[in-house]
């Protein structure tokens, strides 16, 4: 699932909630679902962590086009080492 249809579709407390656990905030989710910023890698990690819906591939397809199903993996499994 990509940032804009997860907008569409969360609540405005998911949405909060998503927001403070990966710390960034819902106007900048915004912006990534408008095409306006693109996520880091490391914000990319952190949002597949905290949201399941979410995939490498639809967040930022010009970095994990190919690889995508082993990259998701091996990000889900590394997030114990990403500082929150």
């Amino acid at each position: 699932m990509d940032m804009k249809t997860y907008l569409q579709q969360a609540t405005p407390v998911e949405r909060d909630a998503l927001a403070a656990e990966v710390g960034s905030s819902v106007g900048y989710f915004y912006l990534l679902a408008g095409g306006h910023r693109r996520a880091s890698p490391r914000l990319c990690r952190r949002l597949i962590a905290a949201e399941p819906k979410l995939t490498l591939t639809d967040l930022r397809p010009d970095i994990w086009s190919s690889a995508a199903p082993l990259a998701e993996s091996q990000a889900r499994r590394s997030t114990d080492s990403v500082p929150r």
